[in-house]
C-alpha cells in the first residue's frame, strides 16, 4: 500500500502540493490516532522528514526492531511517535513491524 500511495502522490501532485499535502496528511493522522486512543504510532521511513512530527528512532524508548540489532541505520528509520506523553515509560521490547522489504 504505501508503494500505491507513493505512486499516486508522485503523479497527481506536483512537488510543491507534495511539500504541502504530506504534512497536514501525517498531522490528520496523528489526530485521528489521538482520538481513536492509540497512545503511539510505529513507521518505518526517514528520519529526517517524520522528525518534523514528532517520531524518533524507536531504540530511544528501548524498542529495537529486529533487523536494527547491530545495525545502526536500519534502526534509525524504526520510528516511533508518542501521542500521549509519557505512553512508552517502562516499554521496552523487540518488533518486528516494518515490512518494507
Amino acid at each position: 500500500m504505501a508503494d500505491t500511495g507513493k505512486i499516486l502522490l508522485d503523479h497527481f501532485l506536483s512537488e510543491r502540493e507534495k511539500d504541502t499535502f504530506i504534512p497536514e496528511l501525517s498531522l490528520v493522522a496523528l489526530d485521528r490516532a489521538r482520538t481513536m486512543g492509540y497512545s503511539a504510532v510505529f513507521l518505518g521511513g526517514d528520519p529526517k522528514l517524520y522528525g518534523r512530527f514528532g517520531f524518533e528512532p524507536s531504540y530511544k524508548y528501548g524498542i529495537n526492531h529486529v533487523k536494527g540489532i547491530g545495525n545502526r541505520a536500519y534502526a534509525d528509520g524504526c520510528l516511533v511517535c508518542e501521542l500521549r506523553p509519557g505512553a512508552l515509560d517502562g516499554v521496552s521490547g523487540t518488533t518486528s513491524y516494518y515490512a518494507g522489504e
